[in-house]
C-alpha cells in the first residue's frame, strides 16, 4: 500500500493556550495509525503531554480517533506510533 503524500500543514493556537498541527493528505485515505516524532535538538521538550488525534475528510467536521493523557516524559529522538480503527480521512490534527 502506497501512503498518501503530506500536502499542506498549518499550525495555529487558542488563547488557553491549545496548540495544534492540522496535516492535509493528498487525497482522501484510509489510515489508521499516526507517527509522531519528538524534537531532535537533544532536548526533546515540547512533546505533548495531552492531546487528541482527530481526523476529517473536509477538514470542517472532525473526529476524535485516540486522546492521550498525561504522557510519559520524552527523553529521546525516537518516534511514537498511535494506532487507532481504520478510517477515510484527508485531514489529520494533533
Amino acid at each position: 500500500m502506497r501512503l498518501p503524500r503530506i500536502k499542506g500543514i498549518i499550525v495555529g493556537s487558542t488563547e488557553n493556550h491549545t496548540e495544534w498541527v492540522q496535516i492535509e493528505l493528498s487525497k482522501e485515505s484510509e489510515i489508521n495509525s499516526i507517527w509522531v516524532y519528538p524534537r531532535y535538538d537533544g532536548t526533546h521538550e515540547g512533546f505533548p503531554i495531552d492531546f487528541t488525534l482527530q481526523t476529517s475528510v473536509d477538514g470542517k467536521q472532525w473526529n476524535i480517533v485516540a486522546t492521550v493523557e498525561k504522557h510519559t516524559e520524552v527523553t529521546d529522538a525516537l518516534p511514537r506510533k498511535y494506532v487507532f480503527a481504520d478510517v477515510n480521512a484527508k485531514y489529520v490534527r494533533l
